[in-house]
């Protein structure tokens, strides 16, 4: 869509400013709020999450970082556009679900408010461990693994999570373990290589050796115990 000369003039200077805010956009080329909506609008653009939704910047200026943020000066955007969706996808995306301090870690300002709004909708799940209410995902396969982890994880300190050493395989950590199982029990007729084909595209480098050296070790404990 083509930009009039006015809307171009909104653009540069939003490239030159990098972020910013409508009102200031207005007040330094004199312009009204309309054309300033218009030129977003045909150039594309991301608004913060924070600042109450005050500032912008162009779609192809932030640098996302993994989890698909971006801050500039104490001014946060997403790449999922708003809060609400943000947390959302941050949760699918856990492996083992997030409580409100560790959202509020990542993305830097206040969530509680919006979490139980998010439930009622039915966009997240959430249950309680002691004192902390732990967010999962919405989708019930899903949010039974997320649980899963999360159990491990608070049964015993970070580091051991609750695994003894000798019971696990050599140089494989408890969480890789429970990740793999968990895979094998969703897909039973999946082969070594499919297994650690889904893993690596989930983010987890695991070849299907591994894998094998996994099943191995476990059918070997479970000889044994008998």
């Amino acid at each position: 869509m083509e930009l009039t000369a006015k809307e171009k003039a909104v653009v540069e200077q939003l490239r030159i400013w990098k972020v910013t805010t409508k009102k200031k956009l207005c007040h330094q080329l004199q312009i009204s709020h309309m054309t300033v909506v218009r030129a977003l609008k045909k150039a594309g653009y991301y608004t913060s999450y924070n600042k109450n939704s005050a500032f912008y910047t162009l779609h192809d200026i932030p640098e996302f970082d993994l989890h698909g943020l971006w801050a500039y000066r104490g001014i946060y955007f997403s790449r999922y556009a708003t809060l609400n969706e943000t947390i959302v996808v941050l949760i699918e995306k856990s492996d083992a679900g997030h409580t409100i301090r560790e959202l509020n870690k990542i993305l830097r300002t206040e969530v509680k408010n919006i979490l139980p709004l998010l439930c009622r909708k039915k966009r997240l799940n959430r249950y309680y461990s002691g004192r902390s209410v732990i967010y999962l995902s919405n989708d019930q396969q899903r949010g039974v693994r997320q649980k899963a982890c999360r159990e491990a994880q608070i049964e015993k300190p970070q580091g051991d999570l609750g695994i003894k050493r000798g019971l696990l395989p050599e140089k494989m950590d408890a969480m890789t373990v429970i990740k793999v199982l968990v895979n094998m029990i969703e897909f039973p007729k999946a082969s070594d290589a499919s297994v650690s084909q889904t893993l690596q595209h989930q983010g987890m480098p695991i070849t299907a050796k591994e894998i094998r050296s996994i099943i191995d070790f476990y059918s070997l404990q479970k000889k044994m115990g008998h």
